[in-house]
């Protein structure tokens, strides 16, 4: 019982710590998403060193040994204990300025949690008294603590704490593992007493009758590496899918990691559940094919059947290959070696998916790559056969698949696409719109997934005109042709540049793109740059910690637009993001914010600011023009000067309005993005 607590307690700190610290240093680089994606690559790689470490222990040291070496570990990582997570300015690239700041203040706990399922399950395979029981079981209880982590940190933990007393449980958490991992640690080596002279590879024989569970050989473990892989790069492609090409809703990569240790839960504690069979099999690969159809579909599906049908493909690959996983496990005197390659097959899948794909395609290609691999292992071992004819043209016909899907994602262009592109941030997407008299006008659009960022067309004059968000019925547009003395304005997000149509003569504008990709669209595929009147000067990298360069009384507008999607940039609208802008503005200074989104009322957020900071608030809502290509948008105004604000927001037919008293106030310490989903909104 006491180690089923410590593998549980473990795997639920792991998957509780893991999203915790990567939220907390956020602020502190800027809290684009390449700061997730560096954490979670850090602790990746941090997770493979502690399956290597139990390998390296279970299989070289003999018990007592062992148990000084692992004991003395779990002691110096106390000295990490209570977790303080202090930012130093360092002149450091910043993936290795996060690694190293992840290093020296989670590294050793985090490197020890990671340690636990192996080296305990190991441990029970040594017990002689235990030596008949399955250690493989107590891998299903890991993946369920795991899940638990998960589900709790973002709906509890998050919601109600924050990052001090965040960091103040985890500590406390972790004080509570390394009591019960010693106590596993002392219960483990009484046990062993006696046989302090043979290693665990040595101790956990393999029962008479059963040889070839015991044969290890590089063809078996690059095995265990492919069948970790698949799911893993299925979770990092079906995650993007959901969450940006299908809707960009707030916290959906809840869900596809959930199904990924569902997996693990059911064929480790249910073996019977990975039993081949053709009844499984075609369980499988019916929601897979029903994915590859629906993907190719001209049939506008709803947006949740899309979602369900991403969801229950992710689910059907991960059960079949971690059921292969299941079916192939050794001995237990290989359990360590089982789960090394395991691990290294999972990172290397998220890695090939999650960094290698972003740089060499620019369509999400690897979607198509993971469903045609998943359904030609699956459907594998029915071409098994002497006569090999069969098992080749089943190959042929993978092959042409794949290439089909290359030249169709990365060559083709479909539904009036002319240009893709790809970076560290997203995929990108020119669409130029044909003119269809009283239905639209011509235009060219730039989108990420389901969301629009930009784009471009010219009115009757031939001279380009705002559209989409920012057209001149908008707030936006009411702040720009009703405020005079303009001189200066900052604009956080660039898109295509299109609110520099607004400038006059004499003005500059300074936009801050975290995105190098969008700069290089937006000066190269669209025009709005090119035929602004202002003075145009960009700074790459994230808005707050590029604005901190910039001098006290600087602008005289900013305009925020980095909220329209479903990954919500939070440490953009703290207390303390708000007072930075504020510094950078004059006195009379105004700032509008873009709040236009399906799924997210930032309304309150931006209450509290204004009451806090004594600021004049109201919001604007323009209507939908399809011809005109005039999107529906909410903008905010926020400013202390009152003839200003009475300025932009008077004589507008009621458009500008007061929102509710409702308050929710988010600093850098705490913001919870569940207050603040609305999808009735």
């Amino acid at each position: 019982m006491i180690q089923i607590i410590t593998i549980g307690l473990s795997a639920f700190l792991l998957f509780m710590l893991q999203p915790m610290i990567s939220k907390i240093i956020l602020p502190d680089f800027g809290g684009g998403s390449s700061i997730w994606l560096t954490s979670l690559i850090f602790f990746q790689l941090l997770l493979l060193g502690g399956y290597s470490f139990s390998h390296f222990l279970a299989s070289k040291l003999k018990p007592l040994k062992q148990g000084i070496v692992y004991g003395s570990m779990i002691f110096l990582s106390l000295f990490f204990i209570p977790i303080q997570i202090q930012f130093r300015q360092a002149h450091l690239a910043p993936v290795l300025h996060i690694f190293v700041l992840l290093l020296f203040t989670i590294g050793l706990p985090y490197f020890l949690l990671s340690t636990t399922s192996p080296m305990v399950q190991s441990w029970i395979a040594a017990d002689p008294v235990n030596r008949k029981r399955n250690p493989y079981i107590l891998y299903g209880v890991s993946n369920a603590g795991s899940l638990l982590g998960l589900l709790i940190y973002p709906t509890l933990i998050e919601t109600n704490l924050t990052n001090s007393q965040q960091t103040g449980l985890l500590s406390y958490g972790y004080g509570l593992f390394t009591f019960f991992i010693l106590l596993s640690l002392a219960f483990s080596l009484k046990a062993r007493k006696g046989l302090h002279n043979l290693t665990v590879r040595e101790q956990t024989g393999i029962p008479d009758g059963n040889p070839g569970n015991d044969i290890l050989n590089w063809k078996r473990k690059l095995g265990w590496m492919g069948q970790a892989m698949v799911p893993s790069a299925a979770l990092m492609v079906f995650t993007h899918h959901l969450s940006v090409d299908i809707v960009n809703f707030p916290l959906l990569w809840v869900i596809p990691l959930s199904l990924y240790l569902i997996s693990f839960i059911i064929v480790f504690l249910k073996p019977i559940t990975s039993k081949p069979s053709p009844t499984r099999t075609f369980l499988i690969i019916l929601p897979v094919l029903f994915m590859t159809l629906s993907l190719r579909s001209e049939i506008s599906i709803p947006f949740i059947w899309n979602i369900l049908a991403a969801c229950i493909c992710l689910f059907a690959i991960c059960m079949f290959f971690h059921g292969n996983l299941e079916r192939s496990k050794p001995a237990p005197r290989h359990l360590t070696s089982f789960y090394l390659y395991l691990s290294l097959g999972g990172t290397l899948g998220s890695t090939l998916a999650g960094i290698v794909a972003p740089m060499i395609f620019k369509s999400n290609l690897e979607l198509y790559i993971v469903i045609i691999t998943a359904f030609y292992f699956i459907l594998l071992p029915y071409f098994e056969i002497k006569q090999n004819n069969l098992k080749k043209f089943f190959q042929a016909l993978a092959a042409l698949l794949l290439i089909l899907a290359f030249f169709n994602e990365e060559i083709l262009q479909h539904h009036h696409i002319i240009y893709r592109t790809r970076s560290f941030f997203g995929t990108y997407t020119i669409r130029q719109l044909p003119y269809i008299p009283g239905r639209q006008r011509a235009a060219r659009v730039l989108s990420q997934g389901t969301t629009v960022h930009g784009g471009q067309t010219r009115g009757d004059d031939n001279c380009l005109i705002p559209i989409f968000y920012f057209h001149k019925d908008t707030g936006v547009g009411h702040a720009f042709t009703r405020l005079d003395g303009l001189k200066n304005v900052g604009v956080v997000g660039l898109g295509t540049g299109m609110v520099s149509l607004y400038a006059k003569p004499g003005q500059r504008f300074d936009f801050f793109e975290i995105d190098p990709a969008v700069v290089r669209l937006a000066k190269t595929k669209f025009d709005n740059l090119k035929e602004s009147k202002a003075v145009i000067r960009h700074f790459i990298g994230d808005a707050r910690i590029e604005l901190r360069s910039i001098p006290d009384n600087s602008y005289d507008l900013l305009v925020l637009d980095a909220f329209t999607s479903g990954a919500i940039p939070t440490h953009l609208l703290t207390t303390e993001a708000m007072k930075e802008y504020f510094r950078v503005l004059r006195r009379d200074g105004v700032i509008m914010f873009h709040i236009t989104n399906r799924y997210i009322n930032l309304l309150p957020v931006l209450n509290c600011a204004a009451q806090k900071l004594d600021l004049y608030l109201k919001y604007h809502q323009s209507f939908m023009d399809a011809e005109y290509h005039k999107f529906p948008a909410r903008w905010a105004i926020l400013t202390r000067d009152k003839a200003r604000f009475e300025k932009v927001t008077s004589g507008s037919n009621g458009q500008w309005q007061t929102p509710p008293a409702k308050k929710i106030c988010w600093t850098d310490e705490f913001s919870n993005l569940w207050s603040v989903i609305d999808i009735a909104d």
